[in-house]
């Protein structure tokens, strides 16, 4: 099957045909249409012993652009690469904008939100006393609410703030 597909004149990588048919530890890998430009994929919970993720909701057809090369390069570049289940899709960095690009790009390339992101921050100690000023900083830049920051911690390598923002995949 080729995961390249032409529409309207235009290359796009059909997501659905890079989703493996089984995960490691056996369980089966499915999709399903949401709408018109949406894929609902998910593990079946049945089809093996363990847990499962969340299911997650993507851009079926990514056109094949400069944007996703950017997002792939600071993916490639920043990205968090855990690949647990079907992997974590995230970003590490200490610059804010670089994080506000990578959102951007997610939603306009993948259809992923940036409020379904979480956020990590690691903090040098003589920041240890703006940590909540901090976080509503970054959550008003990057569109996080509130809820979606966990466990922040101390650093004493650190000279500056450290931001990761994951989703899992």
């Amino acid at each position: 099957m080729k995961a390249v597909v032409e529409k309207d004149g235009k290359k796009y990588v059909d997501v659905v045909k890079l989703l493996p048919r089984a995960l490691p530890s056996g369980k089966k890998v499915l999709w399903e249409r949401v709408d018109k430009e949406r894929t609902k994929v998910f593990v079946d919970p049945h089809s093996a012993p363990g847990g499962s993720p969340k299911p997650i909701v993507v851009k079926r057809f990514v056109e094949i652009n400069e944007d996703l090369f950017l997002l792939m390069g600071l993916w490639f570049g920043d990205g968090i690469k855990i690949h647990r289940v079907l992997g974590i899709f995230g970003f590490s960095n200490t610059e804010v904008t670089l994080h506000q690009k990578f959102l951007e790009l997610a939603k306009r390339c993948l259809l992923l939100n940036p409020d379904e992101f979480r956020c990590h921050l690691s903090f040098p100690p003589a920041l240890l006393n703006n940590e909540k000023i901090l976080k509503e900083e970054i959550g008003r830049k990057l569109a996080l609410p509130p809820q979606n920051f966990y466990k922040s911690n101390i650093n004493p390598s650190r000279n500056s703030m450290g931001i990761d923002i994951k989703n899992p995949i």
